[in-house]
């Protein structure tokens, strides 16, 4: 499980020991890097994945011409193996990202930061991809966007590698190839929402896939 808005390590681990005490079927270890304060990222991993390594990406990118930080909560890849099948173990990698929220979208710093950051994490799933044309990768967690573009910036798109340029008013060069799915998709049109604003359901939560 990839989290977001976590204060502290302590917290997370906290909330593992309750859900085992809850059912002792299930236990899950947690994971959090904290360099940004209080909102962080990680991960509730259960005993079927072996954890290599946990690492957070991008935490020293800042926007262009600017000494502005890029990513607020930076994104932490998490590389390891499920070993809980019946067949052999096989690696995974994933990627827990908590973008900035489209509060103030309209607002021209806030187009940028947004676009900016999707162009990030694209480079950053495109590097796995690179680095293994097989790999087993998963970009969830709060994307602040919609499966479709808003108009502005087609921000889940550009992570993704499948966007249209001409519907957004800024958009990139396409960094991701092959491109990733985005689950969400495979629901049906009523069932796509991960969140509802006063009766209006969205979808801001994603989970992409190799």
């Amino acid at each position: 499980l990839g989290v977001q808005e976590v204060r502290t390590l302590s917290t997370l681990t906290g909330l593992a020991a309750k859900i085992l005490q809850d059912d002792a079927g299930i236990s899950y270890t947690a994971y959090m890097i904290s360099t940004t304060g209080t909102i962080n990222n990680g991960f509730l991993v259960r005993d079927t994945i072996t954890v290599d390594s946990v690492t957070e990406l991008g935490a020293d990118e800042t926007l262009p011409n600017s000494n502005s930080t890029l990513h607020d909560r930076p994104p932490v890849l998490l590389s390891g193996s499920y070993t809980g099948g019946e067949g052999d173990p096989f690696p995974i990698k994933v990627i827990v990202v908590h973008n900035r929220s489209l509060i103030d979208g309209d607002q021209n710093f806030v187009r940028i930061k947004r676009f900016e950051q999707a162009q990030s994490i694209a480079r950053m799933t495109q590097d796995q991809q690179t680095a293994d044309p097989d790999v087993r990768l998963l970009v969830l967690g709060d994307f602040n966007a919609y499966e479709f573009t808003d108009g502005l910036a087609d921000a889940v798109g550009q992570i993704a590698g499948d966007f249209t340029p001409e519907d957004s008013l800024r958009s990139g060069p396409d960094l991701v190839e092959p491109n990733l799915i985005n689950q969400i998709l495979r629901l049906p049109a009523e069932e796509r929402y991960s969140f509802n604003q006063e009766g209006n359901s969205q979808a801001l939560d994603h989970i992409l896939a190799s």
